[in-house]
């Protein structure tokens, strides 16, 4: 070959190489842009969402309504959700507002998407923002929108117009200035998160901001990015010396496989938003020792389940105002999305030491050397090993939750009533053999005359009777029939005194002559919580009973079950604030002639677990059992169901109970055990039903 033909030949594969060189660069772009893309389409649901809780909730004036052109009502679990979101960000940034400093303060808005923070903390807040500037930085492509939406409204113009009145300046939309609109009150910035070279040198140029006392605030934004450019965002607002970080985004409490998690990391990964930043720091001491490693004096973490219990976050007249707006029922799923969701906030502050109380707020010190923290670890539950739950399936696609079990014989059961997928149901599913591996409901009733209904109850009396009493068919509509099943029959008996659903009930007197059914608390029509107790007897009817116990609070969701023919427990419930009932009681039930019964109440103190809301107190042959709910913190897999007695019926005593069991669980595929139903059925705990509306992304259904 000669050599003017290898000249050629090397130039042509210099060409073909630079070539696909070429095509990868711009593919690499393409997909990067597209990636981009749909990180700023996960705006457009959020602020929608946003917008939905600002007409109901929010007094004026309104600044989402400025984006979201067609307002669409949300469900009542997603405007809870997102309220408390808006609220954890607007009182950080408050706190943060009214903190004393001689500095001139920055807001920067990381990620900020349309959310118009800004302008609500301008208008709401006009004193505490005097000499502020906000900082709102995102993708240049959204923020020329935003600066477009802005100008074309004088509310919002003015709003971050200097105090004199003059117009905030308007720099070139062009690639060469990233600043979009500049004030003295506000800046709208244009600039890739992960560009940190270029994003520190605007804000130094622009606001010298080495000399300012600086918050930065990520609400479900840096989640999205890879989770190296995330940390070295973090390490970047660290290097100031008087620095504030907000963070809101997910976690993983128990773990990826937990139901609700599951759903959730699906739900993005399927938008092509994958949340990375969780799978590295999937706990909360994860991401405390995030912040400190990148510089922080003091950080704190909590989920927003943890914020709506503290009355010093989300005051209780606060929370009651939120129940007059919309009927609210769905509580467990409510505690599920804030579950896992947390709040972060960081501290560095040369000018000021840590102090006695930033200490409590931090993951130990030794990070400073480099070494892993040492994360105190919740008192471990003893685990039974003889003790196994085995998990049957069941190919019914009649998913229902909020339901009530009619205990047939010991092999059958039915499942009457409560939420399936399209809407509440007056049927009952009935499985003739629990102990089949793939039992299906072979048909369904349907009792004449008994309105669908969800969150009632159903008592057994003896094995061929059982009371159905209570329910609802909305928050706001309680009902107050009962009927009683013997033999294969309904009839329709006394009404309860006051409509109730989410009562608790119990048997007391099984299976002899005066067997009657025991009810506490519940929440009436309207969503007024009751502490009322009621006992029915099939020859009396129903009985007002009046135990001596001032400071047991009206409650809904607890737990009662009896110990014993005329003795039982207490525990739980939820107050009427929506916050937890973190108290035990037993109870005493002495038989009068007629309605002459009594009701003794006696407070446990030091019951050895958290107060469950929604769960299920069962005996069965193996001893007395807690299943599922919701608690003061996310439930995990480990307790998810307890033992609190292993003695029989009626040998029960309080010592027993205050050292609970862990069971081995064989789940195969975990259930999800909120609005489930739980029986006794012969020698069998059967557990049945269940599963939640997981927040925006999607449900989760649980079989038998």
């Amino acid at each position: 070959m000669s050599p003017s033909i290898k000249m050629e030949s090397n130039g042509q594969a210099a060409g073909l190489g630079a070539a696909l060189s070429a095509r990868k660069a711009s593919s690499n772009k393409c997909a990067k842009s597209s990636r981009d893309g749909k990180v700023m389409d996960t705006n457009n649901s959020s602020i929608v969402s946003k917008r939905s809780v600002e007409r109901l909730y929010l007094d004026k004036p309104h600044f989402f309504r400025y984006f979201v052109k067609k307002p669409i009502r949300r469900s009542p679990l997603i405007n809870r959700g997102y309220w408390l979101r808006m609220h954890a960000i607007e009182q950080t940034v408050l706190r943060f507002l009214k903190e004393p400093s001689e500095k001139r303060k920055i807001v920067i808005n990381l990620g900020c998407g349309y959310d118009p923070l800004p302008f609500q903390c301008l208008s709401k807040y006009p004193e505490d923002c005097t000499g502020v500037t906000f900082v709102d930085i995102d993708y240049p492509e959204l923020m020329i929108k935003k600066r477009d939406m802005v100008l074309d409204q004088s509310e919002m113009k003015h709003l971050i117009g200097d105090p004199n009145d003059e117009a905030p300046h308007l720099h070139s939309t062009g690639h060469e200035s990233p600043i979009m609109i500049r004030s003295n009150r506000y800046v709208g910035l244009g600039c890739d998160l992960r560009d940190i070279a270029r994003l520190d040198k605007i804000l130094e140029e622009e606001l010298q901001i080495h000399r300012c006392l600086v918050l930065c605030s990520a609400e479900v934004s840096i989640t999205y990015m890879d989770v190296d450019a995330a940390d070295a965002l973090i390490t970047w607002a660290a290097q100031y010396d008087d620095v504030r970080f907000c963070l809101l985004e997910q976690l993983l409490p128990d773990g990826q496989e937990h139901p609700f998690a599951q759903k959730m990391m699906q739900h993005f990964a399927k938008l092509g938003t994958p949340l990375r930043c969780v799978q590295r720091y999937p706990l909360l001491q994860d991401q405390e020792t995030r912040f400190l490693r990148a510089g922080f004096h003091s950080v704190k973490a909590r989920t927003l389940w943890n914020l709506w219990q503290d009355q010093s976050a989300v005051a209780s007249d606060l929370r009651l105002h939120l129940n007059k707006v919309e009927p609210f029922d769905e509580w467990e799923e409510f505690a599920l999305f804030s579950s896992h969701y947390f709040i972060l906030e960081a501290k560095k502050s040369l000018a000021h030491p840590l102090n006695s109380k930033d200490q409590e707020d931090v993951v130990p010190q030794d990070l400073a050397s480099g070494s892993q923290p040492h994360v105190q670890e919740s008192p471990s539950i003893a685990v039974d090993a003889k003790l196994v739950l085995n998990v049957l399936s069941s190919q019914s696609k009649h998913h229902r939750k909020f339901g009530a079990t009619i205990p047939f014989s010991e092999k059958a059961i039915g499942i009457h009533g409560g939420i399936v997928d399209k809407g509440r149901s007056n049927t009952t599913s009935i499985y003739q053999d629990i102990s089949l591996e793939d039992t299906d409901a072979v048909y369904s009733s349907s009792p004449m005359g008994i309105e669908a209904r969800a969150c009632h109850t159903i008592t057994a009396l003896d094995d061929r009777r059982c009371l159905l009493a209570g329910g609802r068919t909305s928050p706001d509509n309680a009902l107050h029939d009962c009927w009683l099943y013997h033999s294969g029959q309904w009839k329709s008996v006394d009404k309860l005194p006051i409509p109730l659903y989410r009562h608790g009930a119990t048997s007391v007197g099984y299976g002899t002559a005066d067997v009657g059914v025991l009810i506490f608390g519940g929440k009436t029509t309207g969503g007024i919580v009751t502490k009322r107790w009621f006992l029915w007897k099939e020859t009396i009817g129903w009985q007002e009973l009046y135990p001596s116990a001032e400071e047991l609070i009206p409650r809904f969701g607890a737990n009662i079950a009896s110990t014993s023919s005329h003795f039982g427990i207490l525990l739980g419930g939820m107050g009427e604030n929506g916050v937890l009932c973190d108290e035990t009681w037993t109870w005493k039930l002495e038989y009068g002639k007629d309605k002459d019964s009594a009701l003794q109440l006696n407070s446990v103190k030091d019951f050895p677990i958290a107060p469950r809301f929604g769960a299920h107190l069962v005996w069965s042959s193996g001893g007395l059992f807690i299943i599922g709910g919701v608690s003061t913190t996310l439930i995990t897999i480990e307790e998810e169901i307890l033992r609190l007695s292993n003695e029989s019926f009626g040998n029960v005593n309080m010592s027993t109970m205050l050292e609970p069991t862990a069971i081995n669980i064989d789940f195969g595929q975990r259930p999800l055990l909120v609005g489930h139903v739980a029986c006794a059925a012969g020698n069998a705990l059967v557990i049945a039903g269940g599963g939640a509306v997981c927040f925006s992304f999607g449900m989760f259904g649980s079989w038998m």
